[in-house]
């Protein structure tokens, strides 16, 4: 009888021992250092989105100033997201590595400018949207207000083109933008890079139209670019909200 009582008592010990290194287990599990997968994955997945997110800003100085790495090939599809390719073209700088003093970026930087320099950024910029906007419907098809904005810059370039020959300013090469031409990967990526592109555009006429030495027939060729900008920047920000 006491051998018996002995092996129960036994017994108990056992399961109790084992009911202690349960809880500790799960009480373990419970406390632990790692965090939950489903925290640290929304985490990391928003800062992978602040860090890799497009935005208008970005493709604007990436596409007119430094590098035309997003450029995707052609085509003719209808959909939102663009096909990929791979550089084809290096990057625009300086020969000091600055970037490139053309466009919007040469006339809001600039700090000595003339009546040449004016003519020469301008046109530069109505070259580059042209051709930017022919990318992005080539690469998405005909879609406005691309394909209605590409029309108007080359009226554009059409009014500016006399002006430089007129004041002896020398026509550049359309060809020499094409580093700067690239197309953002979604329909709303590229509205929002109008966006940004009309507002870059304006702040450009605005400055050359605070110069009072300005040509009169310069001077009302620019308030008509900035007026056309203006409604421009407006039929983006449709786009934009609308993708």
């Amino acid at each position: 009888m006491l051998e018996a009582k002995k092996a129960i008592v036994a017994g108990l010990i056992v399961l109790g021992i084992g009911a202690l290194g349960g809880t500790a287990y799960a009480l373990c599990g419970q406390s632990g250092k790692a965090e939950p997968k489903g925290t640290s994955y929304a985490v990391e997945n928003a800062a992978q989105g602040a860090a890799t997110s497009p935005n208008a800003h970005q493709y604007r100085a990436q596409t007119r100033a430094t590098d035309p790495s997003q450029q995707p090939t052609t085509g003719t599809g209808q959909g939102t997201e663009a096909p990929t390719a791979p550089v084809d073209s290096a990057p625009a700088t300086s020969q000091e590595g600055d970037v490139a003093m053309v466009a919007h970026i040469g006339a809001l930087n600039d700090p000595d400018l003339d009546l040449a320099k004016m003519l020469t950024y301008a046109i530069q910029d109505e070259y580059i949207a042209h051709a930017e906007y022919t990318k992005i419907l080539e690469t998405y098809g005909t879609v406005n207000p691309f394909a209605n904005i590409r029309e108007a810059e080359a009226q554009h370039i059409a009014l500016l083109t006399p002006l430089l020959e007129k004041y002896g300013v020398p026509v550049p090469d359309r060809a020499s933008i094409s580093a700067y031409v690239s197309v953002p990967p979604s329909l709303r990526d590229a509205a929002l890079t109008g966006v940004q592109a009309e507002i870059d555009n304006i702040a450009m006429y605005d400055r050359f139209l605070s110069d009072p030495t300005l040509p009169a027939d310069v001077r009302d060729a620019f308030l008509k670019l900035k007026s056309a900008s203006t409604n421009h920047l407006a039929a983006f920000e449709r786009a934009a909200a609308r993708y």
